[in-house]
């Protein structure tokens, strides 16, 4: 028990144990003892008031610093967010990118697959030719030397 309520109680005991006057409903009490508890309690109060506004002043400090960290925790998750979905579309970008140039890369590969087997192509109908005018060639050499004969 705090030590206003206990000289509350003091005074209502006081008041509660004091003569009652004759023919009234008031009572008799020893102002001196009153009036030391009166003292008493002008004395503890404002240590009680001093601690009361401390409390308060702590649960607001308490109130403002959690406040505060809701608003520091909000602002950092926003911010993770807005670099996971950053993150997310840088990945998404260099995917698009890189089917692209896989894209790319498949076009000019057929491209060069293409242009080598044109190329093979052209060279082997050109050595073809050349075998065939070789092949004359050694045809009609063969022929003379049949009627060298």
């Amino acid at each position: 028990m705090d030590k206003v309520t206990q000289l509350i109680n003091e005074l209502e005991e006081l008041i509660n144990r004091s003569s009652a006057v004759p023919f009234s409903s008031k009572t008799m009490i020893d102002p001196n003892e009153a009036m030391d508890i009166i003292k008493e309690l002008r004395e503890t109060l404002p240590g009680e008031l001093k601690e009361s506004k401390q409390i308060v002043a702590n649960k607001k400090q308490i109130l403002f610093d959690a406040q505060k960290q809701a608003d520091q925790t909000r602002e950092d998750a926003s911010k993770q967010m807005k670099a996971m979905i950053d993150q997310n579309e840088v990945t998404h970008q260099a995917q698009v990118q890189a089917e692209a140039i896989i894209k790319a890369a498949q076009a000019q590969a057929k491209e060069i697959r293409t242009g080598t087997q044109h190329y093979a192509d052209k060279i082997l109908a050109k050595l073809q030719d050349q075998l065939r005018q070789l092949n004359g060639t050694i045809g009609e050499n063969r022929k003379e030397i049949r009627d060298l004969q």
